[in-house]
């Protein structure tokens, strides 16, 4: 009965009542999502039509990377972190420790890997500072044309430093961010949706933005860089976001910035749905910190350091996610004002569009990466498809207004509170 309602209802309108009942959906998706399917499928088409070659070129590469794992509390999980990247392709790999003020016992597992031979350098930071600190007392050791930073519970495929090393064949290039997916994707529902998410979010939007030259981060969990660009920017600085603003840095100083489709890396997500929030509470918030306060300066036509690419890369980021966000939840107001007889049914067809488009981007991920086999999680797209649509937007606009009224991310736990004192104070 329902159905039928929903078909007759859309029969009797005209070209001008659709728009004014659904404009949001063809404002901000219809562009979005054809203009990143569009030109991915031409890419990924393109490349598998090309011969196969078997590529060498890697072992150019041997004993020019460093590996940089700065983690705090990480003892549980950092050998076998340590022996599965002895497993890479590309051979000779100098992997430097830093254990940011652990209380466990990082630290000595990481003197009995330097001790085994198993790493060159274990470094050790007195006091908490935090990930940015951390990575910085490491890149002092980093004597490497490339530094490769990754969280201690990231793992690899066998060949996933060789792709990343694929894209730094092009010297303009500063920076490459890895393919991320979930690990524990069967631990709970939140797990089973995010997995979803990071297919349609990483797999896809990054590779889109890698093409357009737009792509704003490389994760903090799996990243290459080229140190010569990390040095000349500074290093990292105080998160959170610390990851987009290193990437921001690198992208106003000149360096391209590439996303490597092919280069697998796994890790765990927040299990519940409170971790959940707060992670994504953390995320939400940076956007305003680092996309929108500090480089505001992207906006600046007459700044010597403005360019197209970077405008529309933050652009890209604000519109998408910050004021389509607000802009949802007062189209769901102004439908029950507006058309208050039949808002109901305008929200359910609203929720069956977006699951339609859900279930259209997850065939699409499905055909560019069969060997992750995402068709197991095809029963958990409508669940994904509401949880996104009603339950994230709400998620980021909490953190959007938070950030920008009571600039909370300098309050956030994840680094020590004495190095948010002097970041707020300076």
């Amino acid at each position: 009965m329902i159905v039928g309602d929903i078909f007759t209802f859309l029969a009797q309108m005209d070209l001008i009542t659709f728009v004014k009942m659904f404009w949001f959906f063809i404002l901000f998706d219809i562009g979005r999502y054809s203009l990143a399917i569009i030109p991915v499928l031409f890419g990924a088409v393109i490349e598998r039509l090309e011969p196969k070659k078997k590529n060498n070129d890697y072992k150019k590469y041997s004993n020019q990377v460093t590996i940089l794992l700065a983690g705090h509390n990480e003892g549980d999980c950092l050998k076998s972190s340590v022996l599965s990247l002895r497993e890479q392709t590309v051979k000779g790999l100098k992997i430097i420790v830093v254990d940011d003020g652990s209380t466990d016992n990082m630290a000595d597992v990481a003197h009995e890997l330097q001790r085994d031979g198993l790493i060159h350098t274990s470094l050790r930071a007195g006091i908490r500072g935090g990930k940015a600190s951390a990575l910085n007392l490491g890149l002092g050791h980093c004597d490497r044309e490339f530094i490769l930073s990754m969280d201690i519970d990231t793992s690899l495929d066998r060949d996933a430093v060789e792709r990343m090393l694929e894209k730094m064949n092009d010297d303009s290039v500063g920076a490459v961010s890895g393919n991320i997916a979930v690990r524990n994707k069967y631990a709970s529902l939140m797990t089973r949706f995010q997995a979803v998410e990071y297919l349609d979010s990483i797999s896809v939007g990054r590779r889109f933005s890698s093409l357009m030259d737009i792509l704003g981060i490389v994760s903090g969990a799996f990243g290459l860089f080229r140190r010569d660009a990390i040095l000349q920017v500074g290093g990292w600085e105080v998160g959170p976001g610390d990851d987009s603003d290193l990437t921001n840095r690198l992208r106003r100083a000149g360096w391209k910035i590439r996303f490597a489709h092919k280069a697998m890396a796994l890790t765990d997500v927040p299990v519940t749905f409170l971790a959940y929030v707060k992670q994504r509470l953390r995320w939400n918030r940076s956007i305003i910190r680092v996309r929108a306060r500090k480089f505001g300066v992207n906006f600046n036509p007459f700044s010597p350091m403005f360019s197209i690419s970077n405008l529309i890369s933050v652009v890209n980021i604000i519109y998408f996610q910050a004021v389509s966000s607000l802009m949802f939840y007062i189209y769901l107001f102004w439908t029950i004002w507006y058309f208050s007889d039949h808002a109901i049914l305008i929200l359910m067809i609203t929720s069956v569009i977006y699951l339609t488009e859900s279930t259209l981007i997850f065939i699409f991920t499905c055909f560019l990466y069969p060997e992750r086999e995402p068709l197991k999680l095809g029963v958990y797209i409508f669940g994904q498809s509401l949880f996104n649509t009603y339950v994230m937007r709400a998620v980021r606009l909490y953190a959007y207004f938070d950030e920008i009224i009571f600039r909370n991310s300098y309050n956030d736990s994840f680094y020590p509170s004495k190095v948010r004192y002097q970041v707020e104070k300076f």
